[in-house]
């Protein structure tokens, strides 16, 4: 089991031998390290070299006019030789013993791929992990389907996986050139082309959060930033809609595809109007009319904000997000009309209308499972009453919603009747018409 390690390197001399220490201290199961100079202009290219004189059993750099990680990456990917395939971003960290768990878990099941967990990496070295991730990574998994976790393909990272090399180079896969977030289209065409894949649940690779913005996914407020998003949008749905079943289709329109757009919502208030423009063309195409972000899985206030954004109207879009990005708490909600739900409340934020099902809260995001604050109860002739106070749902004035049943997960819970005391023996249903 040989592995080549492809480190595309641009202008990172204050992270570069952090990174290549992480990789270098894996040399157990490593074939190569190929690092491609991309035109730095900085120290790094003397931080290679040096590296290169102590490591020359193991480190190749290759120097090149500056074309971007794409470029680099598929030019060493190309003159990769070992068994197996990785690529390493060179301000990031692999942790000790990844890439021997991965190769040893391949060798077993025979996958095309192995995918580890991540965490992002934070300038006080401090770690921390994204929902998503941990939800989709949370599972150990041996030859996989995507139609068994569609979700996964919103990891869209190449760097913590490990490929089989004649996989990557039968099915042509490379990274596009000459944009940002190459990432996305090789990736999800390797899910897609995939017969397995692995997952272990294991941390193995810390992504550097750079605190000074430098980095490609932090500078979103730059139209180039979104052209080039657009292009990764669009060029990543059709390889969905072209190889992907209707299961990963849906998962990746109403979960993967929006996933971001909450970091390019914060750069709407201060936009010009290509960008608005631009960003709104973006929204109609990849979802449009039939499909609208209304519909999306995406948190109540970012598809409101979405579904703003499709119909044009900027100034609410603005003041909404004013409110998302300085509030403390979540915008209050009202009751649907038919007092079977409940509504997200905008009559503070904009006076034109807004369809209630744009609005309107999925039953998983209403929080019934909160903590009751207040219980009362008591006999009206023969039957039990009770009115339960719940946190988290912030409300302008008191409301009734109809409430079809009510489950009370109690052990036991011990009721004064008139006839006499009664023990409940949980968890405890009742059928319940209205709540307050």
């Amino acid at each position: 089991m040989s592995l080549s390690v492809v480190v595309p390197v641009h202008n990172v001399a204050p992270y570069l031998a952090e990174a290549l220490d992480s990789v270098l201290a894996q040399d157990d199961h490593l074939a190569e390290v190929i690092a491609v100079d991309d035109g730095s202009t900085d120290e790094s290219p003397a931080i290679l070299a040096s590296y290169a004189e102590r490591r020359p059993d193991l480190l190749r750099v290759i120097t090149t006019d500056n074309a971007g990680s794409g470029a680099a990456r598929n030019l060493a990917a190309g003159q990769a030789e070992g068994d197996y395939l990785t690529f390493v971003d060179p301000d990031d960290v692999v942790l000790p013993g990844t890439w021997g768990r991965m190769l040893e878990l391949l060798d077993r099941t025979g996958s095309d791929f192995a995918v580890c967990h991540f965490e992002r990496l934070h300038a006080d070295g401090g770690r921390s992990t994204l929902r998503w991730a941990d939800r989709v990574h949370a599972t150990p998994r041996e030859r996989a389907r995507l139609d068994d976790v569609p979700e996964i393909v919103g990891d869209v990272f190449c760097w913590n996986k490990v490929f089989r090399r004649d996989f990557w180079q039968d099915h042509g896969l490379a990274f596009p050139e000459g944009t940002r977030y190459q990432d996305q289209p090789a990736v999800t065409e390797a899910f897609l082309r995939s017969t397995a894949f692995d997952v272990t649940p294991e941390v193995g690779y810390l992504w550097r959060v750079r605190e000074d913005g430098s980095s490609v996914t932090q500078g979103r407020a730059e139209l180039g930033n979104l052209q080039d998003r657009v292009t990764t949008k669009r060029d990543t749905w059709n390889l969905v809609r072209e190889l992907g079943s209707p299961r990963v289709q849906e998962a990746f329109r109403d979960r993967v595809a929006p996933g971001d757009l909450h970091q390019f919502f914060a750069a709407l208030a201060d936009c010009d109007d290509d960008y608005w423009e631009l960003f709104r063309s973006m929204l109609l195409e990849l979802w449009g009319p039939e499909h609208s972000l209304a519909r999306t899985r995406l948190l109540p206030s970012h598809r409101l904000m979405g579904w703003l954004v499709e119909q044009d109207r900027r100034a609410d879009a603005t003041a909404l997000w004013g409110h998302v990005a300085s509030a403390t708490r979540p915008l209050p909600v009202r009751p649907t009309a038919d007092q079977q739900g409940l509504a997200l409340d905008t009559s503070a934020l904009f006076t034109d209308a807004v369809p209630e099902d744009v609005v309107r809260l999925r039953d998983d995001e209403i929080g019934w499972d909160a903590t009751a604050e207040e219980v009362r109860r008591g006999w009206r002739g023969h039957e039990l009453t009770g009115t339960v106070a719940v946190r988290r749902l912030g409300a302008r004035e008191p409301f009734r919603l109809k409430v079809r049943s009510l489950e009370a997960p109690v052990l036991t819970h011990r009721l004064d009747t008139p006839h006499g005391p009664v023990t409940l023996t949980g968890p405890v249903t009742l059928p319940t018409t209205e709540a307050r």
